[in-house]
């Protein structure tokens, strides 16, 4: 009888400890649910944290916004005379637009050489008529000539370099950019070829750039002159002058020419400047 009782109790004690560890594993087997990859729980500050990132992200620009450069463009005139001289262009890197003059003894040979730089704008340097008949050159577009005597001296111009130019800038000009009627059918001249004009002011009466305005041909006016004077220093403050111009103004042209001090000064200080795009003429035409 004892036998049986006792028997009785080990069995009772036995499912009491099975129940007890059933309990125990459902138990955890709940709390590792919880943490399971199945729930997403995101406390408050969790939610917060990430609502902000969300708004910084939202407020920063994709990218940063560049400011923009004043714009200063160069021309330098009467290449054409000296392939020598020409060819130390090179040593330039900024971009800058080469007015080259037609018929001379190197204008083929510096166009074909200088046409391989990138940083290098072509454009024709067009001889026009002086005021001062002491200035007229022999081979110049003369007020005396009619639309298609024009276009017949432009077409000779363009014979050795039309295939590397894109626009045109007077050479002289005095007297010629002051004609309306002879400015109206240079230009349309130059318009039926697709070329800019720059006038070069070289005369204080010029309507050329206003004439151009009126025909719808792309167009710009030269603001300093850079080498009036061939000493270095001298060069150096015009650029210097053309420097200040586009800051106070958002652009400006400047013209010298293809002399050894001119091109000096350009490759020693055009790379100094800060804050300001040396850009092609083209750039500037409108």
């Amino acid at each position: 009888m004892k036998k049986g009782i006792s028997t009785i109790i080990a069995i009772l004690i036995i499912l009491a400890l099975t129940l007890g560890a059933a309990l125990l594993v459902q138990k955890y087997t709940k709390i590792d649910d919880m943490s399971g990859p199945d729930i997403n729980y995101t406390s408050p500050e969790d939610k917060q944290s990430s609502d902000q990132e969300e708004e910084k992200k939202e407020e920063e620009p994709e990218e940063k916004v560049k400011t923009p450069k004043d714009k200063v463009a160069i021309i330098l005139d009467d290449l054409g005379n000296n392939f020598k001289t020409d060819k130390s262009l090179s040593g330039i890197n900024q971009n800058i637009t080469l007015a080259i003059l037609p018929n001379r003894e190197a204008t083929l040979s510096s166009a074909r050489y200088l046409s391989n730089f990138n940083n290098f704008q072509l454009i024709l340097h067009l001889p026009l008529e002086p005021i001062d008949p002491k200035d007229t050159e022999e081979d110049m577009v003369m007020t005396d000539m009619n639309k298609e005597e024009i276009e017949i001296e432009v077409n000779d111009y363009l014979k050795e370099i039309g295939q590397y130019v894109v626009g045109a800038n007077n050479h002289k000009g005095s007297k010629f950019t002051s004609n309306r009627n002879q400015m109206k059918n240079l230009l349309e001249v130059l318009k039926k070829k697709d070329l800019f004009f720059v006038d070069s002011f070289t005369y204080k009466d010029s309507i050329a750039y206003q004439v151009a305005k009126e025909l719808n041909v792309k167009t710009a006016r030269r603001d300093v002159f850079l080498d009036n004077s061939s000493n270095k220093e001298d060069i150096k403050a015009r650029l210097d002058e053309t420097v200040e111009l586009a800051k106070a103004n958002g652009t400006a042209i400047a013209i010298g020419h293809s002399r050894p001090s001119t091109i000096s000064v350009l490759k020693e200080e055009m790379k100094k400047y800060k804050n300001v795009e040396f850009v092609k003429v083209s750039n500037l035409t409108y």
